[in-house]
């Protein structure tokens, strides 16, 4: 496994994470009963204006996973996570958390959201030590679950009275 920064600005790469993502929530898409999910229509120039941080899964030189990330005062807001339906079930998408977790050092608390009918996910996010929030309607009959994990509890690493 090889992770590496991935930059949508250069056109192969945004090629490469948009056939990936494609793959990917078409496969969400019929998990949770609709095409409407905007990584399905993203292009490439929307993808390389996103302003989010990437990361890449290597296996033989193949991009076969990828997450990406906002993140501002300690907080990562996850965008997107997502691995080629190929390669499901092999720990991509977990060790891609790990790596991300582990990436940021002044991070206290990861949020993420996935379809509410996405059961696969909510069970990784579940595993991942992330808590269900709340659910919200985002689209009619599209209803997004939305979880969040706190990496550290900065009242824990207060030095002094």
């Amino acid at each position: 496994m090889i992770f590496r920064a991935l930059n949508p600005s250069y056109e192969r790469e945004a090629a490469r994470i948009v056939a990936l993502q494609r793959a990917f929530y078409a496969v969400e898409a019929a998990l949770i009963g609709t095409l409407d999910i905007p990584p399905l229509r993203e292009t490439m120039p929307a993808l390389a204006w996103c302003g989010e941080t990437f990361y890449g899964y290597f296996a033989g030189g193949e991009l076969v996973g990828a997450v990406s990330y906002k993140g501002e005062t300690g907080v990562m807001d996850v965008h997107r996570l997502v691995a080629h339906p190929e390669h499901f079930r092999k720990g991509i998408v977990r060790s891609l958390m790990k790596h991300i977790e582990n990436t940021e050092a002044s991070l206290s608390e990861i949020v993420v959201s996935t379809g509410s009918k996405n059961l696969p996910a909510r069970s990784l996010y579940m595993s991942l030590g992330f808590a269900q929030k709340r659910e919200v309607e985002v689209a009619r009959e599209l209803r997004v679950t939305l979880f969040e994990k706190v990496v550290r509890d900065d009242a824990l690493h207060r030095v002094g009275p």
